[in-house]
């Protein structure tokens, strides 16, 4: 199973927009744009063979690597990731976590579990 944990940010005004998106007839597209334009840049956390990666979420920026911490520590890529959002109040970050990221960070000798529960 896998759990969404927003980490740090706050897209609540931009996840409005997307609830409406029906009842205003826009496309995603057209809304992922223009939230875009007005300076959204969402981002998530990933872990890679090499450690974890923070990457922008949408396909708009590539989803180009934006941090790399050459770390399994998960709590590391939770402070980039905090340290990122700091600098701009139009940015988020989420971590979509799943059995896989807790094994390999249990394989590493990391709790993903507990530094999850230091951001809540």
């Amino acid at each position: 199973m896998t759990t969404f944990y927003q980490i740090a940010g706050d897209p609540s005004r931009w996840d409005a927009e997307m609830n409406d998106l029906p009842d205003r007839g826009e496309s995603l597209i057209a809304l992922q744009k223009r939230q875009s334009r007005e300076g959204r840049r969402s981002a998530h956390l990933v872990l890679s063979i090499y450690g974890w990666t923070l990457r922008y979420a949408s396909g708009l920026q590539g989803f180009g690597i934006i941090h790399r911490t050459c770390s399994f520590d998960p709590a590391v890529a939770i402070k980039a990731a905090q340290r990122w959002v700091g600098s701009n109040p139009k940015r988020d970050v989420f971590l979509r976590a799943s059995k896989l990221y807790e094994s390999r960070c249990q394989e590493k000798g990391f709790d993903l579990e507990a530094a999850l529960q230091e951001v809540f």
